[in-house]
């Protein structure tokens, strides 16, 4: 049989094996094929004549006109085509899923081809989302941290005891003193250790000593 698409259509079976179900009886539906020599662009079975579209086809031994095995469009657009005897899909590759036979009918070989491809349909959709889930979480940037806490310090006044920590209480430079109630020193006030701690003020520069009534050398020389 020839595998050239015509009419979108790939190749007619020669034969399908079927079945009645009710007596287990199996028969075939044969191609009827042509009396005068092959046409080489024909597809299938070598049963065109006149306008027929399709191979017409004896089952059970008597001709039956609408006996009709052009595969429907959903699954022709899904790649299946007629592969000797088989329904088939899909048609590049080297293993393929083949309807099992005998069949009571077309209609058993359609919807028998329809589940396989509803099967195949809900593999790739669970596998595709897989796929972006784990490409989704390569690219999560990571969580930032927390941004680092500057150290502040308070700017120490010698003169100032509150620029010093307080050894009373443990009030911290720039903070009040704290009574033991928790309450803050009357006044803004601070304990007495914490004016300790302040530095001493700097001794004040001696006064300038003027000599009155002696010339300048002698001046220069007290100095």
């Amino acid at each position: 049989m020839s595998t050239k698409r015509a009419a979108d259509q790939l190749g007619y079976p020669a034969s399908i094996l079927l079945i009645d179900r009710a007596t287990d009886r199996r028969y075939y539906a044969i191609a009827i094929t042509a009396e005068e020599p092959c046409d080489p662009d024909h597809v299938g079975a070598c049963c065109y004549i006149g306008q027929h579209t399709r191979p017409r086809y004896l089952v059970d031994g008597v001709e039956c006109p609408d006996f009709d095995p052009t595969i429907p469009d959903d699954l022709r657009n899904e790649g299946w085509f007629w592969h000797g005897g088989w329904l088939s899909w899909p048609p590049e590759a080297t293993a393929r899923v083949a309807i099992g036979m005998p069949v009571e009918s077309l209609d058993e070989v359609w919807k028998k081809a329809r589940a396989v491809a509803k099967v195949h349909a809900d593999h790739e959709a669970a596998r595709q989302a897989e796929q972006e889930k784990a490409a989704q979480k390569k690219q999560k940037k990571p969580k930032p941290g927390k941004p680092a806490v500057k150290a502040t310090t308070t700017p120490t006044d010698p003169a100032d005891p509150r620029s010093y920590p307080c050894p009373s209480c443990g009030a911290k430079p720039g903070s009040p003193c704290k009574r033991p109630s928790g309450h803050t020193v009357f006044g803004g006030g601070y304990h007495a250790p914490r004016q300790h701690s302040a530095a001493p003020p700097a001794p004040a520069a001696p006064p300038a000593v003027v000599v009155v009534d002696r010339p300048p050398v002698e001046q220069l020389a007290m100095w």
